[in-house]
């Protein structure tokens, strides 16, 4: 700091830059807190609501990484960040995360959407706001999001998943809602199930669905999380049990899903 002592603003970006890269969070405070120290030194204006916005996004990323993982202190932090400055793409998708985490599913799809209009390159809102669709029964949303990140992130696991928890729950709809009043309709529910089963398989099978399986997304049993959820296993040995004959014969359960329904995907975007 005492290099950039005529410009706080910039030292404080920095600093917070640092110390949110940092991995040891005990460090990351240190840092922190000594960015707050000089952001006090700069005039208002735009510069020094930039690096606030950057700092308060650092203070929120600390809260949200500590045990245990204090979500709605952190949401504070994020808030704060995106009234400094609202067209930051990266302060807007880690208050979604936020919103996500505590359960308010609509407020996380509101904020990522304003994220990915800003930012069509960054994985995580995608992801995440795949499962804020899923978790609103937005199932249309929730595919069309997805297949969007497969085209630039081909090695995206969770849009595999959310894809075939979304037309399982199509298809399941469309046979209770009464096929036969439509020609083409025996063939879109028989198209939806061919799709949920192999995009669930594939997220499955892919390498951090395998990890997940051996080891729990936080170290526990592996079924802990998506896509080994007890919901998804219902989804899938449904779906397995309809290929013994035509895949469209055999009318699908109601699979009821979870309030945790949904691959997250974690972004410290710095």
């Amino acid at each position: 700091t005492d290099k950039y002592s005529d410009q706080p603003e910039l030292a404080t970006y920095l600093t917070a830059r640092l110390a949110i890269a940092m991995r040891d969070l005990s460090r990351v405070r240190m840092a922190l807190k000594l960015a707050s120290s000089v952001i006090v030194k700069a005039p208002d204006g735009m510069a020094r609501y930039v690096a606030e916005s950057f700092l308060n996004r650092g203070y929120g990323v600390l809260e949200a990484l500590t045990p245990p993982y204090k979500w709605a202190t952190a949401r504070d932090f994020f808030q704060k960040s995106v009234e400094l400055l609202p067209a930051n793409a990266a302060a807007l998708y880690l208050l979604g995360m936020a919103e996500l985490e505590l359960g308010n599913a609509k407020e996380a799809a509101a904020m990522m959407e304003r994220s990915l209009v800003l930012d069509l390159d960054f994985k995580a809102p995608y992801v995440n706001l795949g499962v804020a669709y899923l978790r609103l029964s937005r199932f249309d949303e929730a595919i069309e999001v997805s297949e969007a990140l497969l085209k630039r992130h081909p090695e995206s696991p969770q849009c595999h998943y959310h894809i075939g928890v979304a037309c399982f729950q199509k298809a399941q709809k469309l046979e209770n809602r009464g096929s036969q009043r439509s020609p083409n309709r025996p063939q879109e529910v028989a198209d939806l199930k061919s799709r949920a089963l192999s995009e669930l398989l594939e997220s499955r099978e892919s390498e951090e669905g395998q990890r997940l399986a051996n080891r729990g997304i936080r170290g526990g049993p592996g079924k802990s999380d998506s896509p080994w959820l007890d919901a998804d296993e219902e989804m899938v040995i449904a779906l397995q049990r309809g290929r013994t004959g035509l895949i469209s014969a055999s009318r699908l359960p109601a699979v009821e899903l979870p309030d945790n329904i949904g691959w997250r995907f974690y972004g410290w975007r710095n």
